[in-house]
């Protein structure tokens, strides 16, 4: 498994938010490839853009969120082939 656990909000942003971001930029990478190839987007890279800039405003909310509640010893954003607020 590539991650799994707890982070404080502030790890949280800078692993995962960064893992998306990565996910991101290959994704449009692989769509201007394409288009260069093909003359034409990637119809799947271009949906799995769409999607992780979704993930990555929800990721962003409970980051945020979690950093709202000031308990950050206690409350932590863990990731675990999904993303959730313990």
């Amino acid at each position: 498994m590539l991650m799994d656990g707890g982070f404080t909000p502030d790890d949280a942003q800078e692993i995962l938010l960064k893992f998306i971001v990565a996910k991101i930029n290959y994704n449009k990478i692989k769509n201007l490839s394409h288009q260069v190839h093909y003359n034409r987007e990637d119809p799947i890279a271009a949906k799995r853009i769409e999607d992780l800039y979704k993930s990555k405003a929800i990721v962003e909310d409970l980051i945020r969120e979690a950093r709202e509640k000031k308990r950050s010893a206690e409350y932590q954003v863990g990731y675990h082939n999904w993303i959730e607020v313990q």
